[in-house]
């Protein structure tokens, strides 16, 4: 930069000038329009003027004699337009410095320069200055910091995972903090057995050892299989308040009761309502259900008769849930094929925990099915309750035990009166507690079009209509897809159960 006073370049960030004292200042006002300029610049770059003071001729070497500077410097734009008004002597001056270079060059071509020359760039240093240094060797401290924590956090990882089996490096320092309280305990005991050989009989020993313990527990805590506790006998099962039981005869569970895995096998052997003294003790059967994400757990108890001499039997099964650490009976179901004529029955659960159950009345005549599925909260739902009977059967009964009519009274009447009808099984499903109704048909004739119009018209005189097959299967398929468990309930896959010796 360029001191206004005395004319000579010093270097950028000077506050005073090394040849005249002369104090710098950020801003140079122009004599001639009064607008600020940069310090250091020699002409105004608003109207062109010399920002060099006229102050400053007695300092500059004899280039003075080759223009009049003062003139010129304070009238620049003046000689622009006008450059015969002013004198030169147009003498070549040698440049023994680099200030008379600098100026020689400034007065070089002052005939081509514009009347308001153009706004210059910042004039570029060779020399980089110490604060430009400084930010750099900062910004570089910083990347080689950045890059050593880096390499700490992987070899720290690294470690963890040889010693741990996680690259998580936390589990370091929980090791290391599990080791010492086992040697403090350690410690403690040692101090504790040699205090009860010395017959001190001091009980701090004795509650320091029981905090250590306990902090130990806390600070290392084991993940618990409940279902796995129960079948030792160390914890109780307690009834879920969304219990769900398709068993009709021999479970009678409420909500809030508590069992033991003695407790549930005993409990068909003391059902008062059905005499079982001649079933023995069940055998117990178990697997692990996968599903939603989770973990349920079913158990199968099989009871066999004591004589062995018929392959009735009884199997009841019980699917439960770790409900935050609650072990819960969420769903029963009886499993087997017991009984004869109105009593057979039969059920299953698969690997899903999706379970069917059926049941005839003998001989075919009626039977009825049922599905059950553990939705995303794992809570069972029933997805449908079917029921169907021949046409020449007994009828569908209501809540009150009296016959639904008209819909018994079509499909007597079309048996009666038609012999290709009397083999047709006609249904009621009830799905999400909306009821419907169809038909279908068991006879070696299959259901023609004259049957299927000779039942219709029948329904139609007694005002009943059919809802068909078609539309009971869409609105199964829809509220699977609402509970989702549409996936699961497509997929049957047989368990593997697990002997419980």
């Amino acid at each position: 930069m360029y001191c206004q006073k005395c004319g000579k370049e010093n270097k950028d960030g000077y506050k005073f000038c090394k040849y005249c004292g002369s104090r710098f200042h950020e801003l140079i006002v122009c004599s001639s329009c009064g607008m600020e300029n940069k310090q250091g610049s020699k002409f105004c770059k608003f109207c062109g003027s010399g920002l060099i003071t006229a102050e400053n001729a007695e300092s500059l070497s004899e280039v003075e004699t080759a223009v009049n500077l003062p003139e010129f410097a304070d009238n620049y734009g003046e000689y622009e337009k006008h450059p015969d008004d002013y004198e030169t002597n147009n003498v070549e001056v040698e440049a023994d410095t680099d200030e008379d270079a600098e100026i020689e060059k400034w007065f070089e071509g002052v005939d081509d320069r514009p009347i308001k020359p153009e706004r210059q760039s910042k004039r570029s240093s060779p020399r980089r200055n110490k604060q430009d240094i400084y930010i750099d060797n900062r910004v570089l401290i910083s990347l080689m910091a950045v890059l050593g924590v880096l390499l700490i956090a992987l070899g720290m990882s690294l470690v963890a995972y040889f010693k741990t089996g996680s690259l998580n490096p936390s589990g370091l320092f929980d090791i290391d903090k599990t080791e010492d309280v086992a040697d403090t305990v350690n410690d403690v005991e040692e101090k504790k057995e040699k205090e009860t050989a010395g017959s001190t009989g001091s009980s701090d020993v004795i509650e320091v050892v029981d905090i250590m313990e306990k902090k130990t527990e806390e600070e290392s805590p084991v993940d618990v299989d409940l279902f796995a506790e129960f079948i030792a006998g160390n914890v109780k099962a307690v009834v879920a308040d969304d219990f769900l039981c398709s068993i009709e005869w021999t479970n009678e569970m409420k909500s809030g009761q508590e069992y033991t895995f003695q407790e549930i096998k005993d409990y068909v052997l003391k059902d008062e309502k059905i005499s079982y003294e001649s079933f023995e003790n069940p055998d117990a059967y178990y697997f692990i259900i996968h599903v939603h994400g989770g973990i349920m757990n079913a158990l199968k108890l099989s009871y066999s008769l004591k004589d062995n001499e018929s392959s009735e039997g009884l199997d009841e099964t019980y699917v439960f849930y770790d409900n935050n650490g609650k072990l819960e009976i969420k769903f029963a179901i009886d499993e087997s094929n017991f009984g004869t004529g109105p009593s057979m029955r039969g059920g299953s659960v698969d690997a899903s925990g999706v379970s069917n159950y059926y049941a005839h009345g003998g001989a075919g005549e009626s039977q009825y099915s049922r599905m059950y599925a553990p939705d995303s909260d794992f809570s069972y739902k029933k997805i449908y309750d079917e029921e169907s009977h021949i046409a020449y059967d007994p009828y569908f009964y209501d809540t009150n035990n009296m016959p639904i009519e008209p819909l018994n009274l079509t499909m007597e009447e079309a048996a009666s009166m038609n012999e290709s009808a009397q083999y047709v099984r006609y249904y009621r499903e009830i799905i999400d507690n909306d009821v419907f109704f169809y038909y279908l048909n068991d006879g070696e004739e299959g259901l023609t079009q004259s049957t299927v119009d000779f039942i219709d018209t029948i329904a139609a005189g007694h005002g009943f209509g059919f809802d068909g097959k078609a539309t009971a299967d869409a609105a199964r398929e829809a509220y699977e897809k609402e509970l989702g468990v549409y996936e699961i309930c497509q997929d049957p896959t047989s368990p593997e159960w697990i002997d419980i010796e």
